[in-house]
């Protein structure tokens, strides 16, 4: 029986074996029988790394919360330089500090992952244990936590599914005590696969009555219609900008060869900074009864991923005569949504 634990040189990590059989048996630890010769070959990929050496976050496009993580030099992993999660020392002389009770410590990126993609990283924490604890995690679901005290450790591997993602890396406390360090470290962050960081810049959010948009090409089946010899239909969209810089909306574009379909009101150009909105109207005329009407709408702008969004709106028109047509014979009002005003309220009678 042999241990083998693989190494490669550079940016270069363990990928796969191939050959004989082998079985891991810890992070980084495989097993081989052996009562004879074998044939094993041990197969290596090359990876983007953070390794902080450039003694700053200015290597790739990271983000870091209002408690501050810093790049340091005193606890490493390897190299000169680590991620520590607090706050640096204000002055020279201090000592860093760590976050305040239920405050937390945050540093993420936003990443466009083109295939899928695999990421692992070195850690060490020293906290009050089952308290406070540092945690990784994939678009805000934690994928791996840790407390108390751990030496530098290999993290498993953790895989991106292509999209847009946000991998983050958070040191949180709760409401009292303080043990150890009071913080955790980060390094050597390994990236296996086909991703790109997306930098700070505006990012667009669509919704119809509080339902999210895509931007694929998906169709939004729409709230029924009604026919068009009585009046249009209206349907309200919200564009929001939760990016980090101005969304610049260049063209709104409603395409619907039918010319059934069209912008009440068209807002573009126009600019949101972040966090701001604007809502426009898309409104159905001319609805044909009984049929499903469809149109495209297109929208220009500045988003860093979808400079484009593209995705079709569908719906069913009503029959004139079951939806407005009340005469009351289900001897209720539960064919029309009827209001009613005033203390003496209506009522359905029984002649017979």
């Amino acid at each position: 029986e042999v241990l083998l634990t693989p190494y490669g040189a550079g940016d270069y990590i363990f990928h796969m074996f191939d050959g004989a059989p082998v079985e891991q048996v810890a992070n980084g630890v495989y097993r081989v029988v052996m009562s004879d010769d074998i044939s094993l070959g041990a197969h290596f990929r090359e990876a983007l790394l953070e390794d902080f050496e450039s003694g700053d976050l200015s290597h790739f496009e990271w983000r870091i919360g209002s408690v501050e993580p810093f790049v340091q030099a005193d606890i490493t992993a390897s190299g000169s330089y680590a991620l520590q999660f607090g706050r640096r020392e204000s002055q020279p002389g201090q000592e860093n500090e760590a976050p305040n009770h239920r405050q937390k410590s945050v540093f993420f990126a936003k990443v466009l992952v083109e295939t899928p993609t695999h990421v692992a990283f070195r850690y060490r924490i020293d906290s009050e244990y089952a308290h406070d604890e540092l945690a990784f995690a994939v678009d805000g679901s934690k994928r791996m936590t840790t407390t108390g005290f751990a030496p530098w450790t290999m993290s498993d591997w953790h895989t991106l599914q292509p999209g847009v993602r946000t991998i983050s890396w958070t040191y949180s406390k709760d409401h009292d005590t303080s043990e150890g360090a009071d913080t955790a470290w980060v390094d050597d962050i390994h990236f296996v696969g086909d991703l790109s960081f997306i930098p700070p810049s505006a990012e667009m959010h669509i919704t119809h009555q509080g339902r999210a948009m895509a931007f694929d090409g998906s169709t939004e089946i729409l709230e029924p219609a009604l026919p068009g010899v009585l009046q249009p239909t209206f349907y309200p969209f919200l564009i929001k900008n939760i990016g980090l810089q101005d969304l610049v909306v260049e063209q709104i574009e409603v395409i619907d060869g039918e010319q059934r379909f069209r912008l009440s009101v068209d807002p573009s150009p126009l600019v949101l900074a972040p966090g701001g909105s604007k809502s426009f109207t898309v409104e159905l005329r001319d609805a044909q009864a009984l049929l499903t009407h469809q149109a495209l709408i297109s929208i220009v702008s500045n988003d860093y991923v979808h400079p484009q969004w593209r995705f079709t709106v569908s719906a069913q028109v009503l029959d004139p005569i079951t939806s407005l047509h009340d005469d009351f014979e289900a001897g209720d009002f539960a064919n029309i949504p009827w209001t009613f005003g005033g203390q003496v309220f209506p009522h359905v009678q029984d002649n017979r």
